[in-house]
């Protein structure tokens, strides 16, 4: 289901970033693999999160949501991360960046999976109880 891939992306990214960090010399081979790592996470994140919201929201409502979904994760969260990233890159280093990211990445995991456990119980609730949102919470 969606959030199963939207849980492994969140693993992928915590383990590039964790290799990233450990990387201390350059190494062509482990770069292709770390950026192959990375197309992964974002393939399997941005795939599953637009085909939930074309899922969970109305026809005529696709368009819209999926530019909002867009704007922010392009325009503010990559701006606020980008941002955030620059200022700890000059502060910390890339090892220690990368490894508060790869921290980060761990942590959203775990957060969502416990999140996504407690929903499971409360799929009675009008809001939830669709068949578009028995489709999303499929793992």
């Amino acid at each position: 289901g969606h959030f199963a891939l939207i849980l492994a992306s969140h693993l992928l990214a915590a383990l590039l970033l964790l290799l990233n960090a450990l990387l201390s010399s350059p190494c062509v081979g482990c770069i292709l693999f770390i950026s192959g790592l990375k197309g992964a996470a974002f393939a399997l994140n941005w795939a599953a999160s637009i085909d939930l919201m074309q899922h969970l929201v109305r026809p005529d409502l696709v368009s819209t949501c999926q530019t909002l979904v867009t704007w922010v994760y392009y325009t503010i969260a990559g701006g606020l991360g980008f941002s955030l990233w620059s200022w700890s890159y000059q502060a910390l280093g890339a090892a220690r960046t990368n490894a508060l990211g790869a921290a980060a990445a761990a942590a959203a995991f775990l957060l969502l999976r416990r999140e996504l456990k407690q929903w499971r119980g409360m799929s009675t609730l009008p809001e939830l109880a669709g068949p578009q949102w028995g489709r999303a919470m499929r793992w």
